[in-house]
C-alpha cells in the first residue's frame, strides 16, 4: 500500500473549506511528494485568512542554507529524507517568501515550540487547527482542552491525553511539537 503524501492538503481543505483543487494549487502539492507548509500559509494571508503558526524553525536559515540547516538542525538522516521526498530549492524560495511576510506580520509565526495551551487557545479563538505529528505528518485538532485533544486525518479520528499526543508531536527532535491556526478574516 502506498503512503498518502497529501494529509496537508486533506487538512488545508477541513479548516478552510476550500475545495481540494484549491488545496492542490496554494501549496504546490505534486503527487509522491511532500508538502512543506509555508507556500500554503503565504497564500492564505494574502487571500485574507488570519493565520498563526507556532513552532521553532528559521525560516530565514532554511532559505539560506536548506539541506545544511535541516542536516543541523534535525541531523543527516531526516534531511536527506526531506531531500529526497521533497523539491528543497523550491521549498527553500517559499520560505524567503514566507520570512519576509513574517517580518511585515509579527504575530504570523511564532518561532518556539508549541505547547498545549496554544492549542487549546487558538480553538477557543475560533481558529481551525492543524498540527505537524511524527516526521512529516498533519492532523486537523478537532477539539481540545487542558486534559485531552482529539485529532484526525484522511484515516479516521483519535482522542488522547496531551502525553501521548506529545510524544508524538515532538518528532522529528524533542522540541519539534508545531501547530497552525487559520481562520477567514472577519
Amino acid at each position: 500500500m502506498a503512503t498518502r503524501t497529501d494529509c496537508w492538503q486533506v487538512a488545508l481543505e477541513r479548516v478552510t473549506g476550500m475545495p481540494r483543487a484549491v488545496c492542490d494549487s496554494i501549496s504546490g502539492y505534486r503527487p509522491g511528494s511532500w508538502t512543506w507548509p509555508h507556500r500554503a500559509l503565504s497564500q492564505l494571508v494574502r487571500n485574507g485568512f488570519e493565520v498563526r503558526l507556532i513552532g521553532a524553525f528559521d525560516y530565514w536559515a532554511f532559505a539560506l542554507n536548506g539541506f545544511e540547516y535541516l542536516k543541523k538542525r534535525y541531523g543527516g538522516r531526516v534531511a536527506r529524507e526531506q531531500r529526497k521526498m521533497t523539491d528543497l530549492k523550491r521549498a527553500q524560495s517559499d520560505a524567503e517568501v514566507f520570512a519576509r511576510l513574517c517580518e511585515k506580520l509579527p504575530d504570523l509565526h511564532v518561532n518556539r515550540p508549541a505547547r498545549p495551551e496554544d492549542v487549546v487557545a487558538l480553538r477557543a479563538r475560533g481558529y481551525g487547527v492543524i498540527a505537524g505529528i511524527g516526521a512529516g505528518h498533519f492532523v486537523v485538532v478537532d477539539d481540545a482542552d487542558p486534559f485531552n485533544v482529539t485529532f484526525s486525518d484522511a484515516g479516521g479520528e483519535a482522542v488522547c491525553n496531551w502525553e501521548r499526543f506529545s510524544s508524538m508531536w515532538m518528532q522529528p527532535t524533542p522540541g519539534d511539537s508545531a501547530c497552525v491556526g487559520i481562520k477567514p478574516r472577519r
